[in-house]
């Protein structure tokens, strides 16, 4: 990181667009002879570096400092990729936005919240636009610091608001050399606890992240996962769901990780799981290598009836797609898979 008096907010690193692509690292990744070795190599090279991880909390650091004129308590946290232990260099940054420590999530369904989001002019000059701005709906508060990123045009660009049942807004930042997407949403318990979930599966076992990222990179590399159409987050429950699904499992079912755990409700779901203290008890006697692990995901999935059911990772068992269409719960909609 280059050392500035005049911004503080300066990186410089290689330039990041998006996801390094697995033929940036074939050349190193031939030195190892063994599948299990490429595997390794690939994990260790690929993941973010102190560096990357620094710069991704200035960046949230930078971003915190154009709301806190609008939004003095408002909070901005990083989740999946960045901090689930499965994040590689160049990833996108999923951010969760609060506009203050009491702030209770609405739908615009409950909210009298008619016309455009204001603009900064009105929310600067007139105290009670300022006072009502974090009680307006999530989608007319995500407009409105649509209008605070583009205002800042020289360090954020391409920013677009993307309407869905949990709205986004997408943007690229810019750093001198260090570029990166971000995507922020309103803050949501549920995606929080999910990445605390994975970072848990990430450190269970030395095996699971090395398998990971390498199907992740293979399913990208052939646009499976990642495409808009199914997302990383979809394609890491499979792999963890084959992980439970093993003659002798890796991973534990969340429903054992929920078993004398301290309760964690959020918007009406249990979230609680085991502290990172009690992974012992949770070791795999499974002796498989990395190799023989990822010929057997694909195995597994080969003869997987995807007609009839679906896969479930918080009981470690296949349910009927029968029963999900009819016990759905609402709450389950905003997740995009």
């Amino acid at each position: 990181m280059a050392k500035t008096s005049k911004n503080k907010y300066s990186f410089r690193l290689q330039k990041i667009d998006s996801d390094t692509d697995i033929e940036a690292y074939l050349p190193r990744l031939n030195i190892n002879s063994t599948i299990s070795a490429k595997m390794k190599l690939l994990c260790q090279i690929s993941a973010l570096s102190k560096d990357d991880i620094n710069n991704r909390q200035r960046i949230l650091d930078y971003l915190r400092s154009l709301f806190l004129p609008f939004y003095p308590d408002s909070s901005l946290i990083a989740f999946g990729s960045t901090n689930n232990g499965f994040g590689t260099k160049g990833c996108d940054m999923d951010i969760m936005f609060s506009p203050s420590s009491d702030f209770e999530h609405l739908d615009a369904s409950e909210i009298n919240d008619e016309g455009n989001a204001p603009t900064l002019f009105e929310v600067r000059e007139n105290p009670s636009v300022m006072a009502q701005l974090k009680n307006m709906s999530k989608e007319k508060q995500l407009r409105f610091l649509l209008r605070v990123i583009r205002r800042n045009a020289k360090k954020i660009q391409r920013a677009v608001y993307i309407p869905a049942k949990c709205p986004i807004l997408r943007f690229l930042v810019l750093h001198d050399y260090y570029h990166l997407w971000c995507d922020l949403s309103f803050q949501h318990g549920l995606a929080k606890s999910n990445t605390e979930l994975l970072h848990f599966f990430s450190v269970l076992d030395n095996r699971v992240k090395p398998l990971m990222i390498t199907l992740r990179f293979w399913a990208k590399h052939l646009k499976i996962a990642g495409n808009g159409a199914f997302s990383s987050y979809a394609f890491s429950l499979l792999v963890i769901f084959f992980l439970q699904n093993l003659e002798e499992p890796i991973l534990p079912s969340v429903t054992d990780l929920m078993i004398n755990a301290e309760s964690h409700v959020f918007d009406g779901w249990e979230a609680g799981f085991v502290s990172d203290a009690q992974q012992q008890k949770f070791i795999s006697r499974n002796t498989l290598s990395e190799e023989e692990l990822l010929n057997e995901f694909f195995r597994f999935y080969w003869n997987f009836d995807f007609i009839r059911y679906v896969v479930c990772i918080r009981t470690g068992k296949a349910k009927p797609i029968s029963d999900i269409s009819k016990d759905t719960d609402e709450r389950m909609k905003p997740f995009k898979l």
